[in-house]
């Protein structure tokens, strides 16, 4: 393990003394041409320039929301609040009006003394939060223009809070999660002791750097590690998601990631042929997290990037949320994935070192047998001490034991066995038929394996009443095979053989039309209730008696 005391303002401080003039983080614009790129001795000036600044505007210690677009002014702006000791908060940008709401609410829930955004932001976010009296918005520019010698500001108390992690909200309301500096590094050195990080490795992303697996896991990691990471919109990577894998080829990444969908939407509609070209063989940890990871997906992900020389043995299923930085349990690097639980679950590997981990009955908080399946209890350095400005979240998340230590009650549904963890669903996400709790996310799972046109597809069980219901989004119609009764009856006969289950309903909806949150998450709990069955129902298949 790394040294303990160290934190990711000393390890950027490192790096610039000692090679200034290394790439530390590039952005490609359109996923493709180099546009931007960040030297560690300039990104560490960058930083200092604006630290000061923030300093003399009497935000220290204050949370300030970051609003940028994909690009290398976010970066800028965070190491200078890590520097300062203003409290980042990092938002989503918002590209359509509409956006604006969940920002002023995240201000509002913060209590944030300001706003930093890009010059040409500035009117725009100045009238969309007009109505916070108490909030500046500031630009970027203006944080940058004080020349000559900058002076490094006093060193950060590790205790103290680095950034704000404002959770998707897939199951409630946003909440500002607390992450301190020691956090951070914790979480750093699990990280790089999991994946096999060391000074070779490269990263490319296109996640969002808003989001704790793109922050952390693609932003953080690389100035930790003082490696080089090239950036992309994740809008590049929707439009065209070969990009991705022409930037890992091109850049000789060595690791990279993204949630399941992403693998799927590779396998399911890339041509082979797009791959001739490709060399993927320095692609050595191909993680996979953030929502439901699915052994059906990667496998095939795998077998058509064969042809490129990937090994599928880098595919890296894992665990985390934000509460815990990030990461919370994968690996080991190199196994490849093991659908290997005791309902053929995927693993998503050990619990990383020094993780506690606990799997309760979620009505006594009691351990539950080995293979037994309830809910997932953390603790450790990189947990959060709490949620910011909110009793509420604070008194129900966690738990105290027997000999006084707090876990986190995450909310997840789990197993342990055979020295990994599976994790299979959210405790708020069951549906219960007749008394019995089912996971949502299983029952998906098997509804949408049970048809090559479903393979891949988002999907949504709910309940309604005392009955459950699916809903299945299509790309399109499904082309030759456009018997959509049949196919319903099909989805619902692989849960019935299944789970014993019989969904009251299925209905299948244009791509797009189910709710998600900022980070892509399926917001079950919402789901029927704001579907506009109109305009994006394409057929409803009733079950009922």
């Amino acid at each position: 393990m790394t040294d303990p005391i160290e934190t990711l303002n000393d390890r950027l401080g490192r790096w610039a003394a000692q090679r200034p003039n290394d790439l530390a983080i590039a952005f490609l614009k359109r996923g493709e041409v180099p546009d931007a790129a960040l030297t560690f001795g300039e990104l560490h000036a960058k930083a200092v320039l604006i630290a000061n600044a923030l300093i003399a505007q009497g935000l220290r210690g204050q949370p300030v929301l970051l609003a940028f677009p994909a690009g290398l002014d976010f970066v800028a702006a965070l190491f200078g609040c890590f520097l300062s000791g203003v409290i980042a908060v990092p938002v989503p940008y918002p590209l359509q009006s509409s956006a604006f709401a969940r920002l002023v609410h995240i201000a509002k829930a913060a209590q944030a003394r300001a706003v930093v955004v890009a010059a040409q932001d500035l009117i725009g976010f100045r009238d969309a939060f007009a109505p916070i009296s108490n909030l500046d918005v500031v630009p970027l520019d203006s944080l940058q223009m004080a020349s000559g010698p900058q002076t490094l500001p006093t060193p950060v108390a590790r205790e103290l809070p680095a950034f704000l992690q404002f959770t998707s909200g897939s199951t409630g309301n946003p909440k500002g999660v607390i992450i301190t500096h020691a956090n951070i590094a914790a979480n750093m050195a699990m990280i790089q002791t999991a994946f096999g990080h060391d000074h070779e490795t490269r990263f490319v992303s296109w996640l969002p750097a808003f989001h704790d697996m793109g922050l952390v896991g693609k932003v953080l990691q690389p100035i930790w590690l003082g490696v080089p990471v090239w950036l992309m919109s994740p809008y590049a990577f929707m439009q065209r998601p070969i990009r991705w894998l022409n930037a890992i080829s091109t850049h000789r990444a060595t690791t990279s990631g993204a949630p399941n969908f992403a693998y799927d939407l590779i396998s399911k509609h890339l041509n082979p042929q797009a791959l001739q070209n490709l060399d993927l063989s320095c692609w050595k940890v191909a993680f996979c997290g953030a929502e439901p990871v699915r052994a059906a997906s990667l496998t095939r992900f795998a077998d058509l990037l064969a042809p490129t020389g990937f090994d599928r043995r880098a595919l890296f299923p894992c665990y985390g949320m934000a509460e815990a930085t990030l990461f919370v349990s994968g690996g080991p690097h190199g196994a490849g994935v093991m659908a290997d639980g005791p309902n053929s679950e995927t693993s998503c590997g050990k619990v990383a070192y020094p993780a506690g981990l606990r799997v309760v009955d979620p009505s006594t908080l009691q351990d539950v047998a080995t293979g037994q399946r309830g809910e997932i209890l953390l603790r450790g350095p990189h947990l959060t001490a709490g949620y910011w400005q909110n009793k509420a979240a604070n008194l129900s998340g966690f738990t105290t034991d027997a000999a006084g230590q707090s876990w986190l009650r995450t909310g997840d549904l789990g197993i342990l066995a055979q020295n990994a963890l599976y994790v299979v669903g959210r405790l708020k996400d069951q549906v219960i038929v007749r008394g019995v709790n089912y996971s949502a996310e299983e029952i998906e799972s098997h509804m949408c394996q049970s048809h090559p046109s479903l393979q891949g597809s988002p999907a949504a069980v709910v309940n309604l009443g005392n009955d459950a219901v699916g809903m299945i989004e299509l790309r399109t119609r499904p082309g030759v095979f456009d018997d959509f009764a049949a196919l319903a009856d099909g989805a619902n006969g692989a849960v019935t053989r299944s789970f014993g289950l019989r969904l009251d309903r299925i209905l299948f909806l244009k791509w797009g039309s189910l709710p998600r949150t900022t980070s892509g998450k399926i917001r079950r709990h919402v789901a029927f209730e704001t579907i506009h069955l109109a305009t994006d129902l394409l057929h409803d298949a009733v079950y009922r008696t």
